[in-house]
C-alpha cells in the first residue's frame, strides 16, 4: 500500500500539515487533503508499519499581505 487516509476534524484544503517519521527512513508526503481528512503517500511500498506524527495548523483568519 502506497497511501493512508487520515481523518482529522478541522482539516481543510488550506490547512498546513507537517509530517515527521519515527524510526523510519521512508519518504512520506501529503498526497491529498480536503475537509476532514488528508492522505499520506509514500514513494515505495513497504512491508511493515511506518510510524509518523502529524501537526495540523489551520489558518482561518484573513491575511492582509499589503501591510
Amino acid at each position: 500500500q502506497h497511501e493512508t487516509k487520515i481523518f482529522v476534524p478541522g482539516v481543510t484544503n488550506s490547512s498546513i500539515i507537517l509530517l515527521t517519521t519515527s524510526g523510519s527512513k521512508s519518504n512520506v508526503y501529503i498526497k491529498e487533503q480536503d475537509d476532514g481528512y488528508f492522505i499520506v503517500g509514500r514513494d515505495t511500498p513497504l512491508n511493515g508499519i511506518i510510524k509518523f506524527n502529524w501537526l495540523v495548523i489551520s489558518n482561518r483568519l484573513p491575511l492582509d499581505i499589503n501591510r
